[in-house]
């Protein structure tokens, strides 16, 4: 054998090595060490379904071992990252002429891009007032049965609710105002009436609003459960130094991008926990202040989508219960620091990480909860998943 055919021989060998220890270890992690969230994606993380018999015949146990080994093996994300990263540099060629020529809406990839923000969708009117009267229903349901409580309502608009280019509202706020048995007073909303107010609140890359947005809903928030109560004011404001691309850009990054800034509070004392468990904080703004977060994103700042967080302040005012959904993350801890103890549930994710499923009465007895908001956009006021148990 040739020295030359030798070591190419070595080489080939360690190449094939190093593609089955990847794949080897690959498959260990998917089923013994699997993740629970697929932070690029921000989404749950496929898992390898349980094998049995049934499961085994429709395919439905295969498909599930393809989709988990291609969210959990070495490397998965960096290599979709990088696959984005290349398709969009070639597509930022051809978008940027366009941005810059081109008023009105530009379809890409599924979203839209409208004067330097990328936008979802105005929602179809019909099929979402079909899904709304279910969810009013169960509300009022529920409003009817447990009286005795206080429930407010703070619905928040966004680019989902309006298409800024004919300037033509859903009015899905409106609607829902008019069918909730609840007084006025006990409903209040961030009303986003023209594309200026929706980019000086919102992120032009994520779909969540940005510090300036979530401030002001606060302010709204906390209004609505009592006019008496003295906010918390802003003491400085922090950004950070990278530019930041939110959930809106996952397919085609390094097209826009933003500035992601905090406001600086001074929080009264409080314990909080997490799912359960005792927590140093909720999000990761004091990390954020004092420059030790390497990658940002909407989640890691503010907060991640939880199935319970509990504020407990140990003081003499009420009890709040807090139903909602990420954009709600940026401000409950601001909200509580106005109350004895804030107890917040995500619908989506309470059964996972708690263990069992929300069942609403139960938790307003055991909790002693006086108040009760329920805080989203039109996802969570129209989406089946965010029924609350006893709303039946």
């Amino acid at each position: 054998m040739q020295p030359l055919d030798k070591y190419t021989n070595i080489i080939s060998k360690l190449i094939i090595f190093s593609i089955l220890a990847v794949l080897l270890l690959g498959l260990i992690t998917t089923v013994f060490f699997s993740e629970d969230i697929n932070a690029y994606e921000n989404r749950y993380a496929y898992k390898i379904a349980n094998l049995d018999f049934d499961s085994y015949l429709d395919k439905s146990f295969q498909d599930s071992f393809e989709l988990a080994l291609s969210d959990q093996i070495q490397l998965s994300n960096k290599a979709k990252r990088a696959y984005n990263l290349m398709e969009t540099y070639i597509s930022r060629i051809a978008l940027n002429p366009l941005r810059k020529a081109y008023d009105g809406y530009i379809y890409f990839k599924g979203n839209i891009i409208y004067k330097d923000m990328l936008l979802f969708a105005q929602y179809p009117y019909e099929s979402t007032i079909y899904w709304l009267n279910f969810k009013i229903d169960s509300y009022n349901r529920l409003f009817e049965k447990h009286s005795d409580l206080d429930f407010y309502v703070y619905y928040i608009e966004k680019d989902t609710d309006i298409d800024f280019y004919k300037n033509e509202q859903a009015g899905f706020y409106e609607y829902i105002k008019s069918k909730l048995l609840l007084d006025e007073n006990m409903m209040s909303g961030f009303e986003v009436n023209d594309f200026e107010t929706f980019k000086k609140y919102f992120y032009a890359t994520d779909h969540h609003w940005n510090n300036e947005g979530s401030y002001k809903g606060y302010l709204d928030v906390i209004k609505l459960l009592d006019p008496n109560i003295v906010p918390l004011k802003p003491l400085d404001t922090i950004s950070f130094p990278k530019p930041f691309q939110g959930s809106k850009t996952s397919g085609f990054e390094n097209i826009l991008s933003d500035t992601m800034e905090i406001y600086l509070f001074e929080y009264p004392a409080m314990d909080i926990y997490v799912n359960g468990e005792i927590a140093r904080d909720y999000g990761n703004q004091q990390d954020f202040i004092q420059n030790k977060i390497d990658s940002i994103s909407y989640g890691t700042v503010f907060g991640n989508d939880e199935g319970e967080v509990i504020f407990d302040l140990d003081n003499d005012s009420s009890n709040l219960l807090i139903i909602g959904e990420s954009y709600d993350n940026a401000i409950i801890k601001l909200i509580a620091s106005h109350f004895d103890k804030t107890y917040c549930v995500d619908l989506r994710y309470y059964e996972h990480y708690m263990g069992k499923p929300f069942d609403f009465e139960k938790y307003i007895e055991n909790n002693d909860i006086d108040k009760v908001l329920l805080i989203g956009n039109i996802d969570f006021f129209s989406f089946k998943i965010f029924n609350i148990e006893g709303g039946e």
